[in-house]
C-alpha cells in the first residue's frame, strides 16, 4: 500500500511539472502574439519579424516543428518584403535548423548555403560564426548517419 501511494505521489509530480511547463508555452506564445498584434496594428513590419523569428523559436524548443516552420517561412517573406538582409539571414538559418532536426539534410544545406550568401554580402561575423557551428553539426549528423547505415 505505501508502494502505492509512493507512486502515485510521484507520477502527480511528474503532471504537475507537465502542466508548469505547458502553462509556461501558452504564457510565452500568449504575450509574443499580443506583441505581434500591436506591431501590426502600428505597421512595424521589422518588429513583427522578429517577433515571428521569436515565436517560432519558442515553438521549435517545445518541439510543434511544423508550426515554428510555418512561422519562420512568414517572418522570412516579411524580411524580404522590407529588404532585411540580416533578418532574412536569420529566418534561413532557423529554417535550416528545423530541417536539421528533422534529419533533412540537404534541405536544411540548402538554406544554411543561402544564409552564408546573405552573411558575405553583409560580412557579418556573428552570422557567418552561426553557421559555421550549424554546418559543423550537420556535416556530423550526416556522417553518423552514413556510418549507422554500414
Amino acid at each position: 500500500m505505501e508502494f502505492l501511494i509512493f507512486l502515485l505521489k510521484g507520477q502527480a509530480k511528474i503532471e504537475a511539472r507537465k502542466r508548469k511547463k505547458e502553462m509556461a508555452k501558452w504564457n510565452l506564445v500568449l504575450e509574443t502574439k499580443q506583441q505581434l498584434e500591436i506591431a501590426n496594428k502600428n505597421g512595424d513590419e521589422l518588429t513583427e519579424a522578429n517577433l515571428m523569428m521569436e515565436l517560432g523559436n519558442i515553438y521549435a524548443y517545445y518541439s510543434d516543428l511544423d508550426l515554428s516552420e510555418a512561422i519562420y517561412r512568414q517572418g522570412l517573406a516579411i524580411a524580404r518584403a522590407i529588404s532585411d538582409k540580416e533578418l532574412e539571414a536569420i529566418a534561413l538559418i532557423n529554417l535550416g535548423s528545423s530541417h536539421k532536426q528533422r534529419l533533412k539534410y540537404e534541405q536544411a544545406y540548402s538554406y544554411f548555403a543561402k544564409a552564408l550568401k546573405i552573411s558575405k554580402e553583409l560580412n557579418d561575423q556573428n552570422i557567418k560564426s552561426v553557421l559555421e557551428g550549424h554546418v559543423t553539426d550537420l556535416i556530423k549528423m550526416m556522417d553518423m548517419d552514413r556510418l549507422s547505415k554500414k
